[in-house]
């Protein structure tokens, strides 16, 4: 259960700031002017709907194991968003913004929790109910390398401020002209 934790979180913050960025941004500009374009946006969003593909490193044992998964997420204001993984095993997660339900066809379980205690990340509870702010909760950094940038790739490394249970950071990596 605790991957599936760790796939919401990452895909999440993957899914939900990739629809967020603006259409202007440019490597010309300023890294703090697009965040404040970014969360200008985040603040006006009322909900939205995206394909996801993810792909997770687990570290256990020593060992790093890839995970992918992909699907399609419905998010609204105020926590209320539904993760339907479609594959490669099918799952959903869903949010009321009070009660998080995980549910696990293949088990025929569903684990109910509150969103602050499922999530584990008060980042994660803040994302969701539409209170994240990206400059206070995040270090923000452009860690896009010389072939990324010639292959038209912008690259974004958030950390967070504080340490969270289960997340460190998250990479996200756009293709520069339609995100």
């Amino acid at each position: 259960m605790w991957i599936s934790k760790l796939i919401f979180k990452i895909s999440f913050f993957t899914a939900f700031l990739s629809v967020l960025l603006p259409q202007g941004f440019s490597y010309g500009g300023s890294l703090d002017s697009t965040i404040s374009s970014i969360q200008q946006t985040y603040d006006t969003i009322k909900d939205f709907k995206a394909r996801f593909v993810q792909e997770s490193r687990v570290k256990s044992l020593g060992a790093a194991q890839v995970q992918k998964a992909e699907g399609v997420v419905y998010f609204k204001k105020e926590g209320k968003m539904c993760w339907d993984y479609q594959q490669p095993t099918p799952q959903k997660i869903i949010s009321d913004g009070i009660k998080l339900w995980f549910y696990e066809p293949e088990d025929k379980q569903v684990t109910v929790s509150k969103v602050g205690t499922g999530l584990q990340s008060q980042i994660s509870a803040n994302l969701l109910n539409g209170k994240a702010n990206l400059k206070k909760d995040f270090r923000v950094a452009l860690i896009t390398s010389q072939t990324e940038k010639n292959k038209g790739e912008i690259v974004l490394e958030l950390t967070p401020k504080t340490t969270q249970a289960n997340l460190s950071r998250v990479i996200l990596r756009l293709d520069e002209k339609n995100f």
